[in-house]
């Protein structure tokens, strides 16, 4: 009998990435080298360590402690982030970002692509709808009360790029190619979300939340965001008040770039 994939997140801030490279793997320390934007370097290395948190809590699951930087992220020919051990590439599916500081990972325990996405709560223009969002979604943000436009255009952008990232398509696609529904929500703070695909056609499922002035999606195939599907997740509930899918997760410490997981 096989268990039921399990997935798991992190929120990382820069200032709790540790200094220096040695928990890059040799290929991961060669991408970094070509980088040189200060900005750049930051979002990328806050964004690894999100994601190496996410992976290694899934291989710890199955039984697995690796270094972390045993653990390599690197871009696949289209851009989308795999993971490999020792040169083979890791059944997982992981997808990460970075906004304001912050990285944002989630790894599942099986390959099934993942798309996850962390923006800023601010406002977007109407030029910025109209050229982005489909005639519907600019329809709904412009019925909504003027106060909650800057989030509802924040959520429903940054639901377009998980979706993008899931179908391995990122922005080179037209975000008009993904119509974003709200599908339910609990006092502003989390929700579940339907993805509305053309190009090919398919409809992906996810979730929601908002914390410290940041809307973090997730997307994916089938019921992602289904009860029971995320267990022991690796930060503590951000909204605090009983989301079915992360209900009763408990705070895990960061994983420490060396010792201890071999």
């Amino acid at each position: 009998m096989t268990s039921s994939p399990t997935y798991h997140w992190a929120v990382r801030s820069q200032a709790e990435v540790p200094p220096g490279t040695d928990w890059l793997a040799p290929a991961e320390r060669a991408v970094f080298a070509r980088l040189r934007l200060p900005k750049r370097r930051a979002d990328w290395r806050v964004g690894r360590w999100a994601a190496k948190q996410a992976l290694a809590e899934c291989l710890r699951q199955a039984g697995v402690l690796p270094r972390l930087a045993d653990i390599v992220v690197l871009a696949a020919q289209d851009g989308a982030p795999e993971a490999q051990i020792a040169g083979t590439r890791l059944k997982l599916g992981v997808s990460l970002s970075h906004s304001g500081g912050l990285g944002f990972a989630v790894a599942g325990t099986d390959s099934v692509p993942l798309g996850c996405d962390i923006e800023r709560v601010e406002p977007r223009s109407p030029g910025f709808v109209h050229d982005y969002f489909t005639a519907e979604e600019a329809a709904f943000i412009q019925r909504s009360p003027p106060a909650t436009r800057p989030f509802l255009a924040t959520l429903l952008w940054s639901a377009k790029e998980s979706a993008l990232k899931v179908r391995r398509q990122g922005l080179r696609a037209d975000t008009r190619s993904v119509e974003v529904h709200l599908a339910g929500g609990h006092g502003g703070h989390f929700g579940a979300l339907s993805l509305r695909c053309t190009e090919p056609v398919a409809t992906l499922h996810g979730c929601w939340w908002v914390a410290d002035g940041f809307v973090h999606t997730i997307a994916g195939p089938g019921e992602l965001c289904a009860p029971g599907r995320w267990q022991d997740e690796h930060d503590e509930v951000p909204f605090g008040d009983g989301s079915p899918w992360v209900a009763g997760a408990g705070r895990l410490e960061a994983l420490p770039a060396f010792a201890g997981h071999r």
